[in-house]
């Protein structure tokens, strides 16, 4: 990993680019404890870029992951505006339900539809 290696804004450049353009399946290692997903996270500029609907979601999930709440409802907010996707609202129900506002997190839920997950 570009991080590990202390190439920092290398891996920056390519994590904003997967996030405004995509280009490709960015997603953390498989079973990634939260504590390897920090580092990742806190490279991604604030606010973080909304264009590629994977990458912001593999992001959001990231942010969720590794307790970073409040980011994440508000990223996944930002980017259910331009992909309003059943699983961006989940996970923004999700973080909203742990910061403790219950019924902003049903409403997200009502966004979401009855099956968020994907086929």
């Amino acid at each position: 990993m570009l991080h590990d290696a202390g190439h920092d804004p290398t891996a920056r450049g390519l994590l904003v680019e997967a996030l405004e353009r995509g280009g490709g399946t960015w997603v953390p290692p498989v079973d990634a404890p939260s504590e390897q997903l920090v580092p990742l996270v806190e490279l991604v500029p604030e606010p973080p870029p909304v264009g590629d609907l994977h990458a912001g979601i593999v992001l959001q999930r990231a942010l969720l992951d590794t307790g970073y709440l409040r980011r994440s409802a508000d990223y996944g907010a930002r980017l259910y505006q331009s992909h309003p996707h059943p699983i961006v609202a989940e996970l923004v129900a999700t973080a909203l339900g742990l910061l403790g506002y219950v019924d902003a997190a049903d409403g997200w839920r009502r966004a979401a539809g009855p099956d968020p997950t994907p086929n």
